[in-house]
């Protein structure tokens, strides 16, 4: 879910370069991805599966960082447009690069 949302991070970014609603427009997209990846994250079957051969290993300590990484994703989404660190012609990128992230990290 989150490999769409970097991708819709960008074309979103794209469409609204010029318009003065582009923050807000952005905050809003990425917490709705961040709002589906959470209820895929919840409909995800509990208990402890092997995948891949018992390469990767599906387990609750995965499922607790994984909510981990989407609450410090969701705060640095709130937070990062009111701090004034990224500027705002940034911001898409930024939120897209953080999804790229927190995909890594879960």
């Amino acid at each position: 879910m989150l490999t769409v949302a970097v991708i819709a991070m960008l074309v979103q970014d794209i469409i609204v370069r010029r318009s003065e609603w582009r923050v807000p427009s952005l905050v809003v997209g990425a917490l709705f991805w961040l709002a589906v990846t959470a209820a895929a994250t919840w409909a995800t079957p509990g208990g402890s599966t092997p995948l891949f051969g018992g390469l990767l290993q599906h387990d609750p300590l995965r499922m607790f960082f994984a909510w981990l990484f989407l609450g410090a994703a969701a705060l640095t989404v709130i937070i990062v447009p009111r701090s004034g660190q990224i500027s705002p012609a940034r911001l898409g990128e930024f939120i897209a690069l953080l999804f790229a992230l927190v995909l890594g990290c879960s």
